[in-house]
C-alpha cells in the first residue's frame, strides 16, 4: 500500500511539470544554434540562468490562442555561457527565460517571455545583463543578439517579439 501510494505521488510530481528534462539537440541540416550568456557576475550568492523552451504555435492571429508543448531545459550559472544548444529553424520557439539568485532563505527571480523564429544556419545569444542604477536599486536586461563572426547584430523585430502571456491574454 505504502509502494503504491509513494509510486502515485511520484508519477504526479513528475507529471505536473516540476521535473524537467534537459534540452535535446535537433538532428537536422535546417536548424539554427542558441546559447545563453550571462553578462553580470555574483560573487556572493548562488545564482542559476537557465530558458526553458517550447514549441509555438499561434492558433489565431488575433487571439491569444496558441499551444506550446515543452522541449527541454537550456541552463548555466553566471560564470559560464551555456553550450550550444541546436534548434529547429524557422519554427516559432518561445524561450521562458529566468535568472535566479538564492541567498540564504531569499529566492530572487526575473524572468522574461521571448518568440524566437531562428533563421536557418544562424547563431543567436540571449544576453541577461544587470545594470547598478544605485547602491539599492538595479536594472536587468533580457537581450537577444545574431552572432556573425565576432559582431553581435540586433535580431529582426520580423524574428523576434516578447510575450507576455498575462498581460496579452485578458
Amino acid at each position: 500500500m505504502i509502494k503504491k501510494l509513494l509510486f502515485a505521488g511520484i508519477s504526479a510530481f513528475m507529471l505536473s511539470g516540476c521535473f524537467t528534462k534537459s534540452y535535446v539537440d535537433v538532428k537536422t541540416n535546417n536548424y539554427a544554434t542558441v546559447q545563453l550568456v550571462p553578462e553580470s557576475k555574483t560573487l556572493l550568492f548562488t545564482d542559476d540562468y537557465y530558458a526553458f523552451l517550447y514549441d509555438y504555435k499561434m492558433l489565431r492571429k488575433t487571439s491569444c490562442d496558441f499551444s506550446k508543448s515543452s522541449l527541454g531545459i537550456i541552463e548555466t550559472d553566471s560564470d559560464t555561457p551555456s553550450r550550444v544548444a541546436k534548434v529547429q529553424a524557422e519554427r516559432p520557439l518561445l524561450f521562458n527565460v529566468n535568472y535566479k539568485v538564492q541567498s540564504g532563505q531569499s529566492t530572487f527571480t526575473e524572468y522574461s517571455q521571448l518568440v524566437l523564429r531562428p533563421a536557418k544556419h544562424r547563431h543567436y545569444v540571449i544576453v541577461y545583463k544587470k545594470k547598478s542604477v544605485s547602491l539599492f536599486r538595479s536594472v536587468s536586461d533580457f537581450s537577444v543578439y545574431e552572432k556573425r563572426g565576432n559582431r553581435r547584430v540586433a535580431v529582426p523585430r520580423s524574428r523576434l517579439f516578447s510575450f507576455n502571456e498575462t498581460k496579452e491574454c485578458k
